[in-house]
């Protein structure tokens, strides 16, 4: 949880903030599930 919500800065000033939002919600399932 704590390293997504560094990235999610770093997403917002993208330019590919949805893309990598979305990776990113895919990510967080994948290591929550793990």
């Amino acid at each position: 949880m704590e390293p997504d919500q560094a990235a999610f800065p770093r997403l917002a000033s993208s330019p590919l903030g949805c893309l990598s939002l979305s990776v990113t919600t895919q990510s967080g399932n994948v290591y929550s599930n793990g």
